[in-house]
């Protein structure tokens, strides 16, 4: 699976419309995080998908009731949870 190409798919909140954007760059990741932040912190649904393979998503948690996102395993329900997302991820990708 490469990660240096990322497709994200987000519905419209009336869930008529699906809107699919490209995400690529040694700093897609990075960059795909920072957009599933936004669209978590706005209510939207989306997922994240790299060569087809399922990357994560962003999805209404019932339990916590919270919009919760989710990025290569790792979850997040608010801003600073998507720091300390952002934070593994430069490590993960550093190595």
């Amino acid at each position: 699976m490469s990660l240096d190409s990322l497709t994200i798919e987000t519905m419209s909140h009336c869930e008529a419309e699906v809107i699919a954007k490209d995400i690529q760059g040694d700093d897609c990741l990075q960059k795909t995080l920072d957009i599933l932040e936004r669209m978590r912190s706005n209510g939207f649904q989306a997922v994240v998908w790299a060569d087809g393979e399922y990357l994560g998503g962003i999805w209404y948690n019932p339990i916590h009731e919270k919009w919760t996102a989710e990025l290569v395993e790792m979850e997040w329900n608010d801003a600073p949870g998507a720091a300390q997302v952002k934070g593994q991820l430069l490590e993960m990708v550093e190595e």
